[in-house]
């Protein structure tokens, strides 16, 4: 594995951390995710982020 493509995993791994730490916050409640648009938006971001670095990946 290059370099580049390393760092594009801890990238990756470090979104899906931030989703983890997300939930956490709001105790993994169904309902105030549903409820709170500032929750949403915080996953979806790391979601987008986790895409982006995906095409990167599977573009080289």
């Amino acid at each position: 594995m290059n370099t580049k493509d390393y760092n594009i995993l801890k990238h990756i791994i470090n979104y899906c951390d931030e989703i983890k730490t997300t939930q956490n916050e709001f105790n993994n409640d169904r309902d105030r995710f549903i409820a709170s648009a500032t929750f949403r938006n915080a996953i979806c971001l790391c979601l987008l982020q986790i895409e982006f670095c995906h095409n990167i990946l599977i573009g080289d």
